[in-house]
């Protein structure tokens, strides 16, 4: 639970009447189930103007709890759409609709998601990306310093 801040504290005080910080409002609402009031008494402005921001947040972001359910099930999601994709790699209608190239990079999008989902690094990925690049444009170059031989 956040602590609110004390009034006579002079905390805040600093701060334009009216600017929101909206994170802090949207928490205060949902984890700390304050109401408009209460959350416009925390950051010390007007109530109307907690009530605007909050209800143009809610436009955009779903329900709390929808969002918190699918954080459960999120990797399971990316391993399910990263094997459609896989199936869709081979699926003859759906090659003919994009190109392989374009359906190896969303793949691979996925793929990098779902590592970053796991907590695992994408630099290591990346790295080699480029090491196979160099590698393939070097293939066939003379190297400095190399000597040629010739039977």
């Amino acid at each position: 639970m956040e602590k609110l801040p004390d009034p006579s504290s002079g905390q805040d005080l600093d701060r334009p009447r009216g600017k929101i910080d909206l994170t802090r409002a949207y928490k205060l609402r949902v984890i700390n189930r304050l109401s408009f009031a209460e959350i416009a008494k925390a950051l010390g402005v007007p109530k109307s103007s907690v009530h605007a921001a909050l209800h143009r947040l809610h436009k955009v972001l779903p329900d709390p709890a929808l969002v918190q359910a699918y954080e459960g099930v999120e990797t399971h999601l990316l391993t399910a759409a990263k094997e459609r994709l896989l199936r869709s790699l081979v699926d003859e209608q759906a090659i003919s609709k994009a190109t392989l190239n374009q359906r190896a990079f969303t793949f691979s999008q996925i793929a990098n998601h779902e590592r970053l989902v796991k907590g695992q690094s994408t630099k290591n990925i990346s790295l080699l990306g480029r090491l196979i690049v160099q590698a393939e444009a070097s293939l066939g170059a003379p190297t400095s310093g190399a000597s040629v031989s010739k039977k």
